[in-house]
């Protein structure tokens, strides 16, 4: 994607909207580019772009999962099929709610933890 491109879908996306759109968005290039804010300069009472914090991985311990599953899902080398693929995950999931990590969990108030529970 490019810039040019990405206001192609601007303009469409609030060609037919009767009301303002906040639109939310990542911080890619394309999105944060000279050509896009300038576009968006003159349509503010169109639409409104809100960008999504920064990468943070340590803010989300869902990232901690996504990491161990990439590390582990073919250790055993690749799978040969989506049946094996799928039970390779399933398998890495699981030997992770086993080993009970203790996440990092960033609240209001602070950082604390928690730990994942087996049923």
């Amino acid at each position: 994607m490019n810039a040019a491109l990405f206001i192609v879908f601007l303009t469409r996306l609030i060609a037919g909207a009767t009301k303002k759109v906040f639109l939310i968005v990542d911080h890619l290039s394309v999105h944060e580019a000279a050509a896009v804010n300038q576009w968006l300069a003159d349509k503010t009472d169109r639409i409104e772009l809100f960008y999504l914090p920064k990468y943070a991985p340590e803010r989300n311990a869902e990232e901690y999962l996504n990491c161990d599953v990439k590390a582990n899902i073919n250790t055993d080398g690749l799978p040969k099929d989506r049946e094996e693929l799928q039970g390779n995950c399933t398998g890495s999931c699981r030997d992770w709610r086993n080993s009970q990590r203790e996440l990092p969990v960033i609240s209001s108030t602070g950082a604390s933890h928690m730990r994942l529970r087996q049923k």
